[in-house]
């Protein structure tokens, strides 16, 4: 299945570039790199220069699309494993 804005949330999202929006660390704020992990409350993001461990529910991203074109995120969709996610969304949550 394609990647799409409507369905990014049901997706791994190790491999795809992002951009951190808002976060209440102002360190993290505009940081961008490649998410290296995905865990059910946390995103590791390399930057290239060092890995950066963000807690979901903090964040808004920015994520690239397979393709072409950007995401906008809230975090907080994407807290749970993929196959979690893929779950609360079929259930309506």
């Amino acid at each position: 299945m394609r990647i799409t804005r409507r369905n990014l949330a049901n997706h791994p999202l190790i491999g795809l570039k992002a951009r951190i929006l808002s976060y209440p660390d102002p360190t993290i704020r505009g940081l961008e790199g490649t998410i290296t992990g995905d865990n059910r409350r946390t995103l590791t993001l390399d930057t290239g220069n060092r890995e950066v461990l963000i807690l979901k529910a903090h964040a808004i991203l920015l994520i690239e699309i397979p393709g072409g074109g950007w995401a906008r995120v809230k975090g907080e969709l994407l807290t749970g494993t993929p196959p979690d996610r893929a779950k609360r969304i079929l259930r309506g949550r």
